[in-house]
């Protein structure tokens, strides 16, 4: 079921439609496991491609049930790891035998987080163990059973538990406002985005294959990378918009999953903008209690930040092996891993030369921060040409010329966009004043802009549905 698709549109208005009618209890939750099969059927088609993801759904409420009983043990953690690793078919478990018919996993990589979330804090004793159907409504929960955002059980339930608040005009005026932006940016401008991203990608591969390695394949490469960075940000961004704006009309408010990443100034604070949902995951479920092994075994006070620096390496490297199950995520995840240990390394250090006074001295400066944010931007826009690039491609790039490039390229790149950044920091300046004529013009337009949105989206539903490109996540 496509995101932009009419069939979407039809769903999720009997979704909020029936929602806010039946009242809390286990009618509602029976409501929402239905909705959730009739979601997550669209995706398959038939019955034995959702056997192996079922199977992942019934074993992992198994060992919720062993966990509240046994606790949260790393054998059991290890034993869910591993189903998930199998059925996603990761290099390193190639001798293991294969299902040896074609099947669906969209949606089980965030499966398994909610599972593991629900394994370790049950053992934990921290949540009591759900009952079967209110599992089955959490883990498949249609607004995000695709990519996130992911949402907490407890949170989860309360708000399935409670009342429907039936919200003001202006609450359901901005989850509808919501909507139709997320809409827009899937159905027309990131049909686009991703038009010229496939262009620029043809050519960068024809010249990788010719070894033309001259300034025309350094533009294609930070082109290519830079646009791929802006579609895969409209195209989640959009999602989110989506599955937000359907939640809050429904009565259900889901985690915010970004806060304006672009403008991070470093890698850090970028990593606390971007998929919020999924950083905040592995920093409670991996890097606190790798943090907290450490510093058992490592008391000294001085050692901590050092220890964080390793602390973000293994789970930054975690990340991006999650994202895919060939060699090149992992290199995506010691590219992001070796970033944010980086960081965290430059940040202790300049601490340790300047002072913490100092250092924030020199982090306020203007020139130093858009600096700064266009080292981070830059660095993400070619992390993440993991994501995209084939093995063949790829296999260029590993080697000395190759690297030579992207070396080339985070430079001029990191230049172009700090450049970019003062120009759109001055431009902001200029427009800050507001003429007392605006606000009273603004009333006149937000309808008028309303309807050119309605307009658009449906443009983009009626006239380029079959074009519109694949949600990128929902290959993750």
């Amino acid at each position: 079921m496509k995101f932009d698709s009419f069939a979407f549109i039809s769903f999720c208005a009997l979704a909020v439609a029936s929602l806010r009618l039946v009242k809390p209890g286990m009618l509602r939750l029976l409501l929402v496991v239905m909705l959730n099969f009739v979601f997550v059927a669209s995706f398959f088609d038939s019955l034995r491609q959702a056997l192996p993801l079922a199977g992942f759904v019934m074993a992992g409420y198994a060992a919720v049930v062993l966990s509240s009983r046994i606790g949260a043990s790393l054998p059991l953690i290890g034993v869910v790891i591993l189903i998930f690793a199998w059925l996603k078919r990761y290099d390193f478990l190639a001798f293991l035998p294969p299902l040896h018919f074609l099947y669906v996993v969209v949606g089980l990589s965030y499966i398994l987080f909610r599972v593991l979330h629900l394994v370790i804090d049950v053992g934990q004793k921290a949540i009591p163990r759900p009952g079967f159907i209110s599992y089955l409504a959490y883990v498949l929960f249609f607004p995000t059973f695709v990519s996130g955002p992911i949402q907490r059980y407890e949170d989860f339930d309360g708000q399935v538990s409670s009342p429907v608040a039936p919200g003001t005009t202006h609450e359901l005026y901005m989850a509808c406002q919501r909507i139709i932006r997320g809409m827009a940016l899937i159905g027309f401008v990131t049909v686009l985005t991703h038009f010229l991203f496939e262009r620029i990608q043809l050519r960068f591969y024809g010249a990788l294959a010719a070894s033309t390695f001259s300034f025309s394949t350094f533009a294609l490469l930070c082109a290519a990378a830079s646009l791929f960075a802006v579609h895969l940000y409209l195209n989640f961004g959009g999602y989110m918009d989506i599955v937000i704006g359907v939640g809050r009309l429904a009565g259900l408010a889901l985690p915010e999953n970004f806060n304006r990443p672009y403008l991070s100034r470093n890698f850090l604070e970028f990593w606390s903008r971007w998929h919020i949902t999924l950083s905040e995951w592995f920093k409670f479920y991996l890097f606190n209690p790798l943090l907290r092994l450490m510093a058992q075994k490592w008391r000294a006070p001085s050692q901590m930040p050092y220890l964080a620096v390793l602390g973000f390496f293994v789970t930054f490297t975690v990340m991006g092996i999650w994202h895919g199950s060939t060699r090149i995520f992992l290199a995506y995840g010691l590219i992001l891993g070796s970033g944010i240990s980086l960081n965290k390394l430059y940040q202790v250090q300049m601490t340790a030369w300047l002072g913490k006074k100092g250092y924030k001295v020199l982090a306020g400066r203007s020139w130093y921060g858009h600096l700064c944010r266009g080292l981070t931007l830059a660095y993400f826009a070619l992390s993440i040409v993991c994501l995209w690039i084939d093995a063949s491609h790829a296999q260029v790039l590993s080697r000395f010329r190759g690297m030579a490039l992207v070396f080339i390229a985070f430079a001029a790149l990191s230049a172009l966009t700090a450049v970019l950044s003062f120009a759109i920091e001055r431009l902001t300046a200029r427009l800050s004043n507001v003429p007392p004529w605006m606000p009273s013009l603004s009333d006149r337009v937000l309808p008028a802009w309303t309807a050119i949105q309605i307009f658009l989206v449906a443009v983009a539903i009626f006239s380029v549905d079959s074009n519109s490109p694949e949600f990128v996540y929902k290959v993750f």
